[in-house]
């Protein structure tokens, strides 16, 4: 696949030191220590996060109080000249995926195509998309990295799933659309190259469990879950394969 979503300018490399808290990473660009935006609020896997490459993106806002966005990391050494990333920033995902959707990348997900409006009032939610008939909301897993981690990457123990009350609520709605529309689908976008997505045993906890009931009730009126595996790197996320998931 050649569809390539393209940064207004490349991104830059930078040494992860550490994460301040949710929102914020010190970073070490150009033997400065700068504070950075983090994109995503959450956890990003087991990782500790400290002394990791990561790619930047900068802001020209003189009215940001952060210069620069950590938009990647990578597990390899700095030493790696071609390094493998894997995005973080969950704010942008949408961005990328209405690029995707609006060029009609994806035909065998949504064959039909059709015009594709953003932020589209549901029940009580705001979904994502809406493509022709089809609803399609877009989640971005983070708290699981199916990825290789090197022993010199250092991680925390894993933790168990978070809250997934956001999660299941959309489920539900767009379960409940399929009354009124054609097609309703939950999409899974990762910015690596990720294996297929197989969610934790029920019996994990109860947040898990919830979840993956509620997968069952609204796959059963139709709804569809799909995974869309994209690259990132300096130039822009390139993406490289999609396909229906049957959870």
């Amino acid at each position: 696949m050649n569809d390539i979503y393209l940064f207004p300018e490349p991104l830059r490399e930078a040494r992860l030191q550490r994460r301040k808290n949710r929102f914020i990473m010190t970073v070490e660009l150009d033997g400065q220590e700068q504070e950075v935006h983090c994109p995503s609020t959450g956890r990003i896997g087991n990782l500790a996060l400290e002394d990791l490459p990561c790619l930047l993106s900068s802001s020209h806002n003189p009215q940001r109080k952060t210069a620069h966005t950590v938009e990647a990391l990578s597990l390899d050494g700095f030493d790696v000249a071609e390094k493998r990333w894997f995005g973080i920033n969950q704010t942008a995902v949408n961005r990328y995926m209405e690029y995707f959707l609006q060029r009609q990348a994806l035909p065998r997900m949504l064959p039909a195509g059709g015009p594709v409006a953003r932020e589209v009032r549901l029940g009580a939610s705001r979904l994502d998309f809406l493509v022709g008939d089809s609803y399609v909301e877009v989640k971005m897993p983070l708290q699981q990295l199916n990825l290789p981690i090197p022993a010199t990457v250092k991680t925390h123990p894993t933790a168990s799933l978070g809250l997934t009350d956001r999660l299941t609520k959309h489920m539900d709605e767009l379960g409940a659309s399929l009354a009124a529309h054609e097609r309703a689908l939950m999409v899974l976008c990762f910015l690596y190259d990720c294996p297929r997505f197989s969610p934790p045993a029920a019996t994990e906890n109860a947040a898990v469990a919830r979840v993956m009931d509620t997968v069952a009730r609204n796959r059963g009126l139709g709804l569809e879950f799909w995974q869309v595996n994209c690259k990132i790197d300096r130039l822009g996320v390139y993406l490289l394969d999609y396909f229906k998931l049957e959870l």
